[in-house]
């Protein structure tokens, strides 16, 4: 059981997809041979088929982890175990059932509020939950972003004061304050920066490709925000390079074919977008994806007097009239 467990923890940090997948497919075994398994190891299973959703864009792993958060709410024996559940619900529901999963996590918050503040475990989930939450409302309307805000601080706060070891909870959490300044309105590029740098430092010290990656494109739209071209292309490639994701590929491309555009680099945005065209061929990816509509938008505003064939085609797979 620990093996399992181990192996979940070791994929979640590398942020790598393979791994996710694995320790997915390892977790499901060890279920599948004893059905008297341990809560740590459910919650495990849950944790690693979310991370696998997350890197591969596969719904059924998160089916999975929506029936293993039901088992531990069923199964639980304490507060935590029954607020462990409720979260892995809550963030793996469709994002389209928004008043579902917002119940889910403010249970689970109710119930971590309730519990021994000094315990370290106790306390990273309660940072998880404080995270989540602040996440789903930062997609809401703006007293919702500003409550985002205000459990993305606690969430801080909380692990500076503590001082559990949490170095993937503070990288995502600083990574949460940051797109909230850099989508605010008006946007506050230089405060989103700051806190992107710092998700990267963190990302990098500890092996989070996937962090390294989501971070490298966000400073490159920072970089594009502030004119900054030949450093948000830097950023853009090495998101790039780094990605082993169809998502991260995409939002890196984005990114690619804004910069090559503005600096009229015709060959290099013809690879890029010959590169998206097998992306998208080779992967399910919705249309209403938030890293599709990120590229739709990114195609929509270039303007280059002879595109080449791969960026016609590239529009066409997105449904653009070029």
């Amino acid at each position: 059981a620990q093996r399992v467990v181990l192996a979940v923890q070791r994929a979640h940090v590398s942020g790598d997809a393979p791994p996710r997948r694995e320790a997915a497919a390892r977790a499901e075994a060890f279920l599948a041979a004893h059905d008297d398994a341990p809560a740590e190891v459910v919650r495990a299973a849950a944790q690693a088929h979310y991370d696998a959703a997350k890197s591969a864009g596969d719904a059924s792993h998160l089916e999975r982890s929506i029936e293993l958060g039901e088992l531990l709410i069923e199964r639980a024996a304490t507060r935590a175990e029954e607020a462990e559940g409720r979260h892995f619900v809550g963030i793996s529901l469709p994002l389209d059932r928004r008043r579902r999963r917002r119940t889910e996590l403010r249970r689970a918050l109710e119930l971590m509020e309730r519990e021994d503040a000094e315990d370290p475990d106790r306390v990273r989930l309660l940072g998880r939950v404080l995270g989540s939450l602040a996440e789903e409302l930062s997609r809401g309307d703006a007293e919702e972003r500003r409550e985002a805000r205000r459990l993305f601080k606690r969430r801080l706060e909380l692990l500076e004061s503590t001082g559990v070891g949490d170095p993937k909870g503070l990288a995502m959490t600083h990574g949460g304050l940051g797109r909230l300044a850099f989508f605010d309105s008006p946007r506050e590029t230089a405060r989103a920066q700051v806190h992107f740098e710092k998700d990267l430092a963190i990302s990098e010290a500890i092996g989070d490709l996937d962090g390294q990656v989501q971070m490298h494109s966000l400073l490159g739209a920072c970089a594009l925000d502030q004119d900054a071209v030949d450093e948000a292309l830097d950023h853009y490639r090495r998101s790039w390079t780094l990605a082993s994701t169809p998502v991260g590929r995409l939002f890196a491309g984005a990114g690619l074919i804004r910069c090559h555009a503005i600096r009229a680099n015709g060959d290099d945005l013809g690879r890029v977008a010959e590169d998206l065209v097998h992306v998208l061929e080779e992967h399910e990816i919705k249309a209403n994806d938030e890293a599709v509509r990120v590229l739709t938008t990114a195609l929509e505003t270039t303007q280059v007097e002879e595109p080449a064939a791969s960026l016609r085609a590239l529009a066409t797979r997105l449904g653009l009239d070029w």
